[in-house]
């Protein structure tokens, strides 16, 4: 008897995937890229020096039972009444601490971070720029916008606004006249964050000027604008105290601030990429012409200011990341982009693959952590002060006299900090400069403004100054000493050679 045997079955081949499919992994994938490339560029922990007194005044604020309008924290004059435009910034970080400590401040910072990069990216696809455009051009706004990007400054707000006032406007061109409406409830928020609303107003008025232009239904954005303009007013300092605040830090000149010098400052690598940048923009305005290329008015104001000072750079780069994509979608050169995405699986892994890699740049820069080094904070000092229960005035260098005030109020008080237009006189921060870089009237400044301790970061000239007027040294570290007035007995504390710790709190 013969056995016969069966014919093998035939492989069963894997279902192959829809190029619809493929296009919507591959979307995914590149969204994981951009995401793990921003937050990896904005991962940076080190604190801001300005979170320290704007915390202060909210924590001192609650004491009093109202918002401080008169200096409490320095011994030198101050202004009155004092407006502080990043109260409300204050309060946030204030809250953020009181509920998570650093983690709280982290988590805000990435908050609102990805809450700006959502609405660049919701509003640039808005426009008709497909992903292709959107995964290839927006690293370059990227790390140009990370400039600003500090744990956690009061101009993140404004980055956030500024995007959601474009997407509004974006809204406004598609015909829906609603998001004029919701533009003026916009800077109620704004004006109490950050005084960066400014530029909001300036881009609203430059919409306003390119509808003109292009013929466009107008008049309903212009009474949007003056409106804005008004809602300002809504403040706890009072409309015109509030206005003539924002008048005076506009004109005030800052030559000891590098972020207000122009972007000849900046490293060599962020130069490039802004000159790039714009030479995107140029080229691609210029072949897709006028109609295309709405926005440009707002782009070329962003680059303008951007040239004059470093602190524009993340403007630019949001209106950039909102805007340029669009515009080179209308080119031939969008069909290029277009085309090196053709071969879906391909690209998918070189997203998936450059995801990963800024995934772990990030966790290697440590985005979850507030760092408070010694190197850039008096971390040691503080602790000295503390311990001895120090009570008197501190002359403290710009960058530092919030910290001070933080840990020491009330029992020390400070001869400056950050706050620079908000709390003190013009002539009054110089002299602080001055002080610290060993002006030749650094004597008289000191007597002046009469001090019980010098605390003088070890980098500024007056450090080795201070022992030739007889002040004794009773605290060093790696980073900063401090100096005792002829008369203070104070125990000597030498902690050059101990490390502190680096996280908040």
């Amino acid at each position: 008897m013969t056995t016969q045997r069966a014919d093998p079955a035939p492989p069963v081949r894997p279902a192959q995937l829809s190029e619809d499919a493929k296009r919507r992994i591959l979307e995914l994938a590149a969204r994981c890229f951009l995401i793990s490339f921003f937050i990896a560029r904005v991962a940076g922990p080190l604190a801001d020096l300005d979170m320290w007194h704007e915390m202060a005044l909210i924590r001192e604020s609650l004491a009093a039972g109202h918002l401080l309008t008169a200096d409490v924290y320095a011994y030198t004059p101050t202004i009155r009444p004092m407006v502080d435009h990043e109260w409300g910034a204050g309060a946030l970080l204030y809250v953020a601490v009181k509920a998570a400590g650093g983690a709280g401040v982290v988590a805000l910072k990435f908050l609102v971070a990805l809450l700006t990069g959502a609405a660049v990216l919701w509003c640039a696809a808005r426009r008709r720029a497909s992903f292709e455009e959107i995964t290839l051009l927006t690293p370059l706004a990227i790390p140009l916008f990370s400039l600003g990007c500090a744990t956690l400054r009061a101009q993140a707000y404004s980055f956030l606004f500024f995007a959601v006032l474009l997407a509004l406007l974006e809204l406004d061109s598609e015909g829906r006249r609603g998001s004029m409406a919701a533009c003026i409830v916009l800077f109620v928020p704004w004006a109490n964050l950050h005084g960066g609303c400014v530029v909001g107003l300036i881009t609203l008025a430059l919409y306003w000027a390119e509808q003109v232009l292009r013929r466009r239904p107008h008049f309903h954005i212009l009474g949007a604008a003056v409106a804005s303009a008004a809602a300002l007013a809504i403040n706890p300092y009072g409309g015109v105290a509030y206005y003539r605040h924002l008048w005076n830090t506009l004109r005030m000149p800052r030559p000891e601030i590098t972020e207000w010098y122009p972007i000849y400052v900046a490293s060599h690598f962020h130069q490039a990429l802004f000159w790039i940048s714009l030479g995107i923009a140029a080229i691609a305005a210029l072949t897709c012409g006028w109609r295309a290329a709405r926005g440009l008015l707002i782009l070329a104001a962003m680059a303008a200011g951007t040239i004059l000072h470093v602190r524009m750079v993340p403007f630019f780069a949001i209106a950039w990341a909102v805007l340029v994509p669009s515009w080179v979608a209308a080119t031939p050169a969008g069909a290029v982009i277009r085309s090196l995405f053709r071969r879906r699986m391909a690209a998918t892994a070189v997203c998936v693959a450059l995801t990963m890699l800024f995934a772990v740049m990030a966790v290697e820069i440590g985005f979850y952590r507030l760092e408070v080094p010694n190197r850039q904070f008096p971390v040691g000092a503080v602790r000295y002060l503390k311990d001895l229960g120090f009570r008197g005035n501190v002359m403290t260098h710009f960058e530092h006299g919030g910290y001070v005030s933080w840990w020491l109020y009330p029992n020390v008080k400070v001869s400056s900090d950050s706050r620079y237009e908000t709390a003190f006189p013009p002539a009054v921060v110089d002299e602080n400069f001055h002080f610290f870089e060993a002006a030749p009237d650094w004597r008289q400044i000191l007597a002046r403004y009469p001090a019980d301790l010098v605390l003088a970061p070890v980098r500024t000239p007056i450090a080795d100054l201070m022992p030739g007027a007889d002040w004794k040294l009773v605290y060093r570290d790696a980073s900063f000493r401090v100096y005792a007035r002829p008369g203070l007995d104070l125990p000597f504390r030498d902690d050059s050679t101990r490390s502190f710790p680096t996280t908040f709190p």
